[in-house]
């Protein structure tokens, strides 16, 4: 799997504010280009702006996984879909 080997850093290390920026914990910003890649970030998201227009209980199940998976790495997408919401 991608996100269960990250518990790990995304536990002992967390997001750090450095420098200005923040840093994702070891593996974490490359699997998160992976997740968007897939198109997983836009699961419910409406297909003319690049989602995937799959119902809310779809998304509920796959967040379940996702957070039974990595639950650090799982917040990441949180924003991304409050703020498509907003």
């Amino acid at each position: 799997g991608l996100l269960a080997p990250l518990n790990r850093s995304g536990d002992e290390e967390g997001a750090q504010w450095q420098d200005g920026a923040v840093r994702t914990p070891a593996g974490f910003r490359e699997a998160y280009a992976t997740y968007a890649e897939g198109g997983w970030v836009g699961l419910t998201g409406n297909p003319a702006h690049g989602g995937m227009g799959m119902p809310k209980m779809l998304a509920v199940q796959f967040e379940e996984m996702m957070y039974a998976a990595n639950a650090s790495f799982s917040l990441y997408s949180t924003l991304s879909a409050g703020a498509c919401l907003a």
